[in-house]
């Protein structure tokens, strides 16, 4: 029997794995960081581990699946595509599995706001919804799980549509692109001819909603009478952003009247969307004010992990800013934070491996600390920041220099703040 490849033992991976072994699939693995007692546990799902690359036997795979963070330069997908091998994500291998209605989500910034707003708003109003995809909820896991959904919401990152191209989803929206994994990409074009591969997955009478923005920007990657602009300009949209919203920031008013036009045709009403806005909460690390402490607010927002991110999350901000930044590069420019940040941020404190690059592209224009800790970062913005002033956790990188992810950041930040709060540092 022909095996499985799968490449990236991570949560997709290994949810794909599980998946094709409760078929009764060969499957074996490799993965290029998995150590110690991690490998201990892949006898239990079933899948033989590899440990050497050349111990991978080509003739026996039929199929790679890829995890998300794997890059598709990656030797294994290479060797793999040049055999004439397929080389798939996990979402691609779930969906012949999935009967239920799909809405794809996508975009630089708000997919996962977005994925879980149309998620609350179809289940307050009787709808059965599920949101998983890139959210942290593999598609794979839920096609094994017992308890079904009567729709998926499903967050895309560009990771997973690099090889989508089938017409799978019945509404999706693509919200903005903005620059974002250029460590990846060759340039914005290439990053986003890649999230624009959702246009070609839309089923025949299905739905995509693609932003003004966007439209404008890359217009001419897009094909004609795929899509529907979503914007300002729409009426009924302006309408609603302007009776509840008059106070958000706009890429907050954004998100919502995406989740508007992906829950409109499952025949929610104005009324019904509008009432159950109410009772929505944005999950963590995103622009939450953890503390106030002598007039200064505290806001963790350590998932904005790119350029535009930072600059949504700068502009929300009433007072002057003491904006803490760094972490892993993502191959964009620090330079065009100088514009928006002009007269609004008044000390950027730089973190992690992109703390130098900051310096040298933003300093003197914007002064720039380099710090080698969060400690010592919050420590330093309890020294600057003024009454009626802000510190932001906005990092506009990755985490992996210091933390296990974005959340680990931003907890790690509450919990220096705390500390602060408390008289301890």
């Amino acid at each position: 029997m022909r095996s499985t490849l799968i490449l990236g033992l991570g949560k997709s991976g290994r949810a794909a794995a599980e998946l094709l072994l409760s078929h009764k699939k060969n499957v074996c693995a490799f993965d290029d960081y998995l150590k110690g007692l991690e490998t201990l546990c892949l006898a239990e799902l079933g899948l033989k581990y590899i440990s050497d690359l050349g111990d991978i036997c080509w003739e026996e795979i039929d199929q790679c699946v890829i995890s998300p963070g794997i890059n598709p330069k990656h030797i294994i997908c290479t060797t793999a595509k040049n055999r004439g091998i397929s080389v798939i994500t996990e979402v691609e291998l779930a969906l012949p599995f999935i009967s239920e209605p799909l809405i794809a989500v996508t975009g630089t910034n708000g997919k996962t706001t977005v994925t879980l707003l149309v998620e609350h708003i179809l289940k307050i109003n009787g709808i059965c919804a599920k949101a998983v995809g890139n959210i942290g909820v593999p598609l794979c896991s839920y096609v094994l799980a017992s308890k079904k959904a009567e729709v998926l919401v499903v967050e895309l990152s560009s990771f997973q549509l690099e090889t989508l191209d089938v017409p799978v989803f019945d509404q999706a929206v693509i919200l903005n692109i903005t620059p974002d994994h250029l460590d990846r990409y060759l340039d914005m074009q290439v990053y986003a001819t890649t999230k624009l591969h959702l246009q070609n997955c839309i089923k025949e009478g299905g739905s995509l909603f693609i932003h003004e923005k966007v439209v404008e920007q890359f217009g001419f990657l897009l094909e004609k009478n795929k899509y529907q602009t979503l914007g300002f300009h729409q009426k009924d949209l302006e309408y609603f952003s302007s009776l509840l919203y008059r106070e958000c920031a706009e890429h907050e008013r954004e998100n919502v009247l995406a989740a508007w036009a992906l829950c409109k045709p499952f025949g929610i009403s104005h009324t019904q969307f509008t009432k159950a806005l109410t009772t929505f909460y944005l999950p963590p690390h995103r622009l939450e004010c953890i503390a106030s402490i002598n007039g200064v607010d505290y806001y963790d927002d350590s998932k904005g992990t790119n350029i535009d991110a930072v600059i949504c999350a700068v502009c929300a901000m009433k007072g002057k800013v003491i904006l803490i930044a760094g972490g892993v590069d993502k191959g964009s420019s620090y330079t065009a934070w100088k514009r928006p940040f002009l007269g609004k941020v008044r000390q950027i404190i730089a973190i992690g491996l992109a703390a130098k690059k900051i310096e040298q592209e933003l300093h003197p224009f914007i002064p720039v600390i380099c710090v080698d800790s969060m400690q010592s970062a919050v420590v330093m913005a309890k020294k600057l920041a003024k009454e009626k002033e802000s510190v932001l956790l906005s990092p506009g990188c990755a985490s992996f220099d210091m933390f296990c992810d974005y959340a680990h950041r931003g907890k790690e930040f509450q919990y220096q703040v705390r500390l602060l709060k408390d008289g301890e540092i």
